[in-house]
């Protein structure tokens, strides 16, 4: 694996990322004096960051609306890319990884409801050409995800400065537009989620006024979360890794807090499964992906590791097609 040094970002580049991780639509001219750079300077910088596909931000509907499943796959030799591939059209299909160990293939589901969960792992996943086998895990809920990982090149009152002008963001209006148009102003912040309320109407031929309003209205409501991400190679975390543990019924949430301090966590969820928690990390190197496993045993000493596997590829992340090197193949 590419040592995490010879690709990772410039540190100016770190800080605008982390600033936008804590504020993603944070005012380039609101971020000038925390960073101590001009707004124009800011603003050709993140251009050149997404032109170059190293870092964006999207949009999507909140996690707490959906069911979530993860769906291991394991494929039969030389068929784990088109498998993939295919997958990959699905809209049900946010985020693929391919995977060593127990399994070829990790894709993170999403889906209205139960039953449509039900047709996709029975009649799309069992149509399928190329898997010879299926484990499901439904997510009960999301303790912990990368909404919260941060990359930590801003200090700590550089940091405070950007929360607080995420927590000065205006009170929305109280109008709700019809759900086809806030489905489609969320599809249009999902290609990108600085986009501003001007762009959006103009594309959707709505009124300003509604655009701004409803796009207040699912942020602030939480049906609508705003992210920023960044190719993995070149964050100074290149290493992906999956861990599978067991925990007692009597100590989850305790184990779960625990187990959310860890600074490098990506997702920490409980599953309904042969696991009870699943858990995504990104580390610097092999060797934090060993070592992890051992803070873990020391900090919670009713877990156990059942398996883990390491991320090879991601062709696929929250909808967005990657590139071999993990990077957006669009601006």
């Amino acid at each position: 694996m590419t040592d995490a040094r010879d690709t990772m970002l410039a540190e100016e580049d770190r800080r605008l990322i982390h600033a936008l991780q804590i504020a993603p639509r944070a005012p380039w001219t609101a971020l000038a004096p925390i960073l101590g750079v001009d707004a124009v300077t800011i603003a050709r910088r993140w251009s050149r960051l997404q032109s170059e596909g190293l870092a964006w931000v999207t949009a999507y509907p909140a996690t707490a609306e959906r069911v979530l499943a993860l769906i291991e796959l394991k494929c039969p030799p030389g068929r784990t890319r088109a498998v993939a591939d295919e997958i990959g059209r699905d809209r049900e299909a946010i985020t693929i990884d391919l995977t060593t160990g127990g399994r070829d293939l990790l894709v993170t589901t999403a889906f209205e409801d139960h039953e449509q969960l039900s047709d996709y792992l029975l009649e799309r996943m069992g149509s399928l050409d190329g898997i010879s086998d299926m484990t499901t895990h439904v997510l009960t809920g999301i303790h912990t995800d990368a909404r919260s990982w941060r990359l930590r090149a801003l200090d700590s009152t550089e940091a405070a400065a950007v929360q607080q002008l995420a927590n000065s963001a205006p009170a929305p209006r109280r109008l709700r537009a019809h759900p086809k148009d806030e489905a489609e102003i969320l599809r249009e912040l999902a290609t990108d989620g600085r986009l501003p309320a001007t762009e959006i109407a103009a594309r959707l031929s709505l009124s300003v006024d509604s655009t701004r309003a409803s796009m207040n209205n699912l942020l602030a409501s939480g049906r609508a979360v705003i992210r920023t991400e960044v190719a993995r190679r070149h964050s100074g975390r290149p290493a992906y890794a999956w861990y599978f543990l067991k925990s007692p019924a009597r100590s989850m949430d305790q184990v779960l807090d625990r187990l959310s301090t860890l600074s490098d966590v990506r997702l920490l969820a409980p599953t309904i499964g042969p696991y009870s928690i699943i858990m995504a990390m990104w580390l610097r190197n092999l060797d934090e992906v060993r070592k992890l496993e051992t803070v873990i045993e020391q900090h919670c000493p009713d877990v156990i590791i059942e398996d883990r596997s390491l991320v090879l590829r991601t062709p696929k992340h929250l909808g967005r097609r990657l590139t071999a090197t993990g990077q957006t193949s669009r601006g």
